[in-house]
Parts: structure tokens; C-alpha cells; sequence
């Protein structure tokens, strides 16, 4: 039997947008907690393009039939290089990876799905992390900023992001709401648990963050935070763009 629930991986594709001819690693973390089994050692099993639903570009043939645990709770990285079924290249569009796996304590065979966009065009500022927080344990943000080496970028978190802030200078909306935790993060006292929220684009167009989150009291569970950046030349603020918003979970 196949199934789409539950989830027996937490995961994504990283970088989430990638040119035709680059690698990608698809990132999965056992969710189930009682351990997962591959049934073959081609991980990935399929790749669709457009949806879930869509046209099969790609499917597993040459797998060998063996036995693959991934026990509690454990992190592996699947690198994807894109090409179609001749091992030609794929063109522009969002495609699926498709992987399928048995659950240890129920024997339920999932199919999950994971987007990865390829773009031949300049990619956009993005930020990526895993979307796990633990108390006291530093998360790190990545930002990935091709075309921008040698400006500066400003970042900030938020609990919500239902209204945003529009940004007079720039004429840029963010999705990050002005709530205390907005507040903090741009703050000197923010500073005491995050690190590189302010700061300059290295020369390869990378850029590192950090934030840390006490441990906070039982009663506080699936508390969401957000984080996201401006970026651009500090003598032009009408050249500065947003990056994407990244979302996490302190549970």
C-alpha cells in the first residue's frame, strides 16, 4: 500500500532554486520517530514536473534491491542533479522529487514530494534553514545572494506575518508583521541572541545568520517564527529587494 500520509520526512531541497545544470541536495529528516526503511538505493524515486500530479520526467530503473534504515530522528542529504529520462537536460519549471519509503512501526509505504524551481534566469537573494528551532541550540540562517557580493543586508524575525511593513525608502513591502519580536531582533539588546542579522555580502554572494532561542516555558508549544531580509548597495536605497521569508517551528 501506498500513502500519502503521514509524513515520514520532514525535508527540502537546498538550494530551493537551482540552474539546469546545477546539483541540489534534497535534506530529509526522519519525522516518524520510531525510523524509516528505503527499499532501494536510488532514495529519489521519481521526478515530476508542474505538480505532484504532473508529467513524469524521470523515474527510477537501474536500483539496486537493498535494505536502507534511517533510524530516529536522523538527517540525511540526497544529492539531485537535474536530467530527464536520456540524461538529457531539463528545461526552466518547478519539478517534484519523489520519494517513497516504509515506516518501521506500521509498514504504511508513503509517497512524498519535494519542490525544487530550475531558473537559467539571475536568481534572487533567498534565505534557507532547516524549519526546526531548539531551545538554546543556535539555528543558522543562509543567505545566498548571487549578483550581490560587496553589499550590505539587514535582517529581522517576527511571530507573524499577517500585515507586513512597507519600507518608504526602497518602496519594498516585508512580510514580517512590527511585533515585539521584530522590535527585539533590530534592537542593541537583540544582539545578545542573534548573530550577523547586519552585515555585508561576501565575495562568493554568501552570508551567514544566527539566532538562539531560550528555553521558554511548557505551556509555549508550535510557536512560529519568521525571518527575513533586505539587501542591496547601502548609497541607493531604491536598488535594495527583499529576500524570501523562512519559517520555523519551536515545539
Amino acid at each position: 500500500m501506498v500513502s500519502a500520509a503521514p509524513a515520514q520526512f520532514a525535508g527540502f531541497v537546498d538550494p530551493p532554486i537551482i540552474a539546469p545544470t546545477a546539483t541540489a541536495n534534497l535534506n530529509l529528516h526522519e519525522a516518524t520517530g520510531n525510523g524509516t526503511l528505503f527499499m532501494d538505493d536510488c532514495l529519489i524515486n521519481e521526478v515530476r514536473v508542474g505538480g505532484q500530479n504532473g508529467p513524469v520526467v524521470w523515474t527510477a530503473i537501474a536500483c539496486n534491491d537493498v535494505i536502507i534504515p534511517v533510524g530516529s530522528d536522523e538527517d540525511l542529504s540526497v544529492p539531485w542533479t537535474p536530467q530527464n529520462q536520456s540524461g538529457g537536460a531539463l528545461p526552466d519549471g518547478q519539478y517534484y522529487l519523489g520519494v517513497r519509503s516504509r515506516s518501521i512501526a506500521t509498514g504504511v509505504v508513503s509517497q512524498q514530494w519535494f519542490a525544487v524551481t530550475l531558473s537559467s534566469q539571475s536568481l534572487s537573494p533567498r534565505l534557507q534553514a532547516w524549519p526546526y528551532v531548539f531551545a538554546g541550540v543556535p539555528t543558522v540562517v543562509a543567505l545566498d545572494a548571487p549578483g550581490y557580493a560587496g553589499t550590505s543586508y539587514v535582517a529581522a524575525a517576527s511571530f507573524s506575518t499577517d500585515t507586513g511593513i512597507d519600507v518608504a525608502g526602497p518602496g519594498l513591502h516585508l512580510a514580517l508583521d512590527p511585533d515585539p519580536l521584530f522590535l527585539f531582533t533590530l534592537s542593541e539588546a537583540g544582539s545578545a541572541l542573534t548573530t550577523g542579522f547586519q552585515g555585508d555580502v561576501g565575495s562568493t554572494g554568501a552570508g551567514t545568520m544566527t539566532f538562539t532561542v531560550p528555553q521558554l516555558p511548557p505551556e509555549i508549544q508550535d510557536l512560529n517564527l519568521h525571518v527575513q531580509a533586505l539587501i542591496g548597495d547601502p548609497s541607493d536605497a531604491t536598488q535594495w529587494v527583499t529576500t524570501n521569508v523562512v519559517s520555523f517551528l519551536y515545539n
